[in-house]
């Protein structure tokens, strides 16, 4: 029989993601509070939050400071929650001034135990992230979008500079600002969940793994250098190294669904980011550090340790040899593929042809789509056991430099096609 903490937390939207036997576990760990109307729990930019709290009687009022005055801004009222955004977003520093409105009682959480369930419950992360996370942004600096600077600064560096001009409108849409002060930490590796990509607009930062008190792989962030790509994409959410800020900083935020989204439509743009990450994968201990990220978990087994078979649906489509390049081209665009298997007149299947072949082989150079699909293709396939851990195939993906893996069953019959798009995708679904 559920306690009257498991009950009411279990009445709770934000908490509606969590089995039943992990709200009653947690109910022991919670303290019921109670506070006075008038009494201030914080104060902006000052005060540390240790706790999440479930308001079940009475309201609190946030204030904000505008043109040097403090104002309200927002009520938050019983079966509602304060400080989870605080903890996600803000470094544990109180966003806003937060004084009791009417006489308060209600179930604290303590800070460490809500920071395990957003790690472990991603869904019970993002319905915080989702619902909440507008508090975080700052309008002072708005203007900074407003005016057509922030189009200005992201045309100008890496990825986004190759994204084709609606794509750039597209992402303006969805951007938004926020600024942290010096020594804020923003992220701890392999416990903090990323639900943004950041690209520093001014000052700085350091991202770094610390290993025993002492910190590895420190790598310096300024201006237009980007953080959390690889953690949304490749590790399952979860912070690869702590991100702590080195001086004030304005940072661009692009929400993770507008983010993969970019990475789904524009291959370049996605490269960027696998084929950082598999220059560090190539480094001993990055690889050391991502593997123990990519452990079996509760849950069950991480994405990464499950067989090709899992997230490939994409049977193979196969052409002649002896089809031109124009031909070709024609077939994938009916088919709508991106890649075309090409067999002989023995039926062996000797080559495949890719978009991104298309590209740089033929539309750059202006090579004559008359000639054979043959001179263009790419030969001998490289293939890969359905069997095979989807980690494996990054790795080699990543290492070889091929976007495309045929899959074989265990007859070495060729079975399916997968991508490192299609990785990215279901990864992003997962």
């Amino acid at each position: 029989m559920m306690d009257k903490a498991a009950k009411y937390l279990s009445g709770m939207p934000h908490f509606s993601f969590l089995p039943d036997e992990e709200i009653q576990k947690i109910s022991h760990e919670v303290f019921f509070n109670r506070y006075e109307k008038g009494t201030q729990l914080a104060v902006k930019d000052e005060t540390v939050i240790d706790n999440v709290y479930a308001i079940k009687k009475g309201s609190l009022i946030l204030f904000d400071l505008r043109d040097g005055e403090s104002v309200p801004c927002g009520f938050i009222k019983s079966g509602e929650v304060f400080g989870g955004i605080t903890i996600l977003m803000n470094g544990g520093v109180s966003l806003r001034t937060v004084i009791v409105e009417e006489d308060c009682s209600g179930y604290e959480i303590p800070k460490e135990i809500f920071q395990d369930l957003c790690t472990r419950y991603p869904k019970f992360y993002e319905f915080f992230l989702e619902n909440f996370s507008k508090h975080v942004f700052d309008d002072s600096i708005k203007a900074l979008i407003e005016t057509g600077q922030a189009r200005h600064f992201l045309s100008g560096i890496e990825p986004f500079s190759f994204l084709p001009e609606e794509s750039i409108t597209e992402t303006i849409d969805n951007l938004t600002v926020v600024q942290h002060p010096r020594n804020r930490v923003l992220f701890v590796q392999g416990k903090s969940r990323v639900g943004y990509l950041y690209i520093v607009q001014r000052g700085s930062a350091e991202r770094y793994f610390e290993d025993r008190g002492k910190k590895t792989m420190l790598g310096m962030l300024g201006e237009g250098d980007i953080y959390g790509g690889i953690s949304m994409l490749l590790n399952d959410g979860l912070s690869v190294r702590t991100l702590r800020v080195t001086e004030d900083a304005v940072f661009y935020l692009i929400p993770k669904k507008a983010f993969l989204k970019l990475c789904e439509a524009n291959e370049t743009f996605t490269e960027y980011f696998t084929d950082t990450f598999g220059r560090r994968m190539l480094e001993r201990s990055y690889a050391a550090i991502i593997a123990k990220t990519l452990q079996p978990q509760e849950e069950g087994l991480v994405f990464f340790n499950q067989p090709i078979s899992s997230i490939s649906t994409q049977m193979p489509i196969f052409g002649d040899v002896s089809l031109s390049i124009r031909e070709a081209a024609n077939k994938m665009s009916r088919e709508n593929i991106s890649s075309l298997f090409l067999k002989d007149t023995d039926g062996e299947c000797t080559g495949v042809i890719t978009e991104k072949d298309l590209t740089k082989k033929v539309i750059a150079v202006g090579y004559d789509t008359a000639r054979p699909v043959a001179e263009i293709m790419s030969s001998p396939i490289e293939t890969i056991s359905s069997q095979a851990l989807i980690f494996e195939v990054l790795m080699r993906m990543m290492k070889s430099g091929i976007r495309h893996f045929a899959i074989t069953d265990k007859n070495e019959k060729i079975v399916g096609i997968l991508s490192n798009r299609d990785i990215l995708t279901a990864q992003g679904q997962s």
